[in-house]
């Protein structure tokens, strides 16, 4: 077994490491286990690749057993060391060896064979919005990308969003057969796959005679923003944004609404990307009566909500996200609102008030004013 010199470098560094991101790594802080942590996982893959122990599917297990939230970079002082990436590339060691556990495997099934993560079969878009070959067959310089996830199972998202888009005139396009991003895939070791279908959407979006693509689910704008130039992907030009960044250019009015919110920071759409975190303030600042409140940890610091977890131990998703709603303040506010589909259902699945953030945006919107 053997990774790159400059992987191997990163892992050198965490492994005798005994730093701050201990206490900042989403998993560590709800498992309370050193082999949890950022440096008990680099001094076991260190012991891994020195051959002092043998490789089993336990062992595989640890490191799928992370969110890649990217909260150890932000905490590391030394910035030597990016854990994502060096897990990433396990990750990818792994699945080459075929060393991983069931879930991962059915995960990896469901994107390949469904195209969402959820094993749902069906476009839920298709019963929210009656007259979708007007966007299927129209023209428009601008390609709306949905996401598997969001067209499986939160297809209410992409019908508020392409509902906002008319009242503002914001002529855009959809995907009749939408392939994933394989972002996903990418993180969890499988990056041929990964690499397949990143190839034919981007063929399917440039065939499609559009320039810009803009992108609700954070893990599909990391995709396109950070994975594909990691795959080599080349976008020939396409300007992608997410739909909170071109909403906040947008001159808008908003209803009065009287209520008490948190917004959460979804971590692909903030530390593990661009740092989109002054758009959604900015639009939810706009609407009168609405009192935001912050997090004690938010932006950069924010904590993760377990959703790439979910799929691969539940229990500890759970935790994480029990975890974030106390972290969030949820128990005082009327509601959390939030940009991802994932950090939606996980705070959802606890029992806490959540709704997306376009679907507020299209509801107190003042057409006209």
């Amino acid at each position: 077994m053997q990774l790159p010199d400059k992987i191997m470098n990163m892992v050198k560094s965490c492994a005798f490491c005994y730093l701050m991101c201990r206490h900042y790594c989403t998993i560590s802080i709800v498992q309370r286990m050193n082999q949890s942590t950022p440096t008990g996982r680099a001094m076991l893959l260190y012991r891994l690749l020195n051959k002092e122990i043998q490789l089993n599917e336990d062992i595989a297990y640890v490191f799928y057993n992370c969110t890649n939230c990217g909260r150890c970079y932000i905490a590391c002082e030394t910035k030597i060391s990016n854990p994502p990436e060096w897990i990433e590339e396990t990750r990818y060691m792994l699945a080459s060896r075929n060393m991983i556990t069931e879930k991962v495997r059915a995960l990896r099934e469901n994107i390949l064979r469904h195209g969402n993560t959820y094993g749902l079969s069906g476009d839920k878009l298709l019963d929210k919005i009656s007259d979708m070959e007007e966007i299927f067959e129209g023209w428009s310089d601008t390609l709306y990308y949905v996401g598997g996830d969001i067209r499986s199972r939160h297809a209410e998202i992409a019908e508020k969003t392409i509902e906002l888009f008319r009242k503002l005139s914001i002529n855009v396009k959809v995907l009749r057969d939408e392939p994933p991003d394989g972002g996903i895939l990418y993180i969890f070791g499988f990056r041929n796959e990964a690499r397949k279908l990143a190839t034919r959407l981007i063929e399917k979006i440039k065939s499609s005679g559009v320039n810009r693509i803009i992108v609700s689910d954070p893990l599909a704008y990391a995709s396109f923003k950070v994975y594909y130039p990691k795959m080599g992907i080349n976008l020939g030009g396409l300007e992608v944004v997410h739909v909170l960044e071109l909403l906040s250019e947008k001159p808008m009015k908003f209803d009065r609404l009287a209520v008490k919110v948190t917004y959460h920071d979804p971590c692909f759409l903030g530390r593990r990307s661009t740092g989109v975190y002054e758009p959604p303030r900015m639009l939810l600042k706009k609407i009168p009566g609405l009192e935001l409140r912050e997090a004690a940890f938010n932006r950069d610091n924010a904590f993760c909500c377990g959703g790439l977890l979910q799929p691969i131990d539940e229990y500890w998703a759970k935790k994480v996200a029990e975890m974030l709603a106390e972290r969030l303040g949820s128990k005082d506010v009327d509601l959390i609102v939030t940009a991802c589909p994932r950090c939606h259902d996980s705070l959802r699945n606890i029992g806490v008030k959540t709704l997306d953030i376009v679907e507020i945006l299209n509801e107190q919107y003042l057409p006209g004013v």
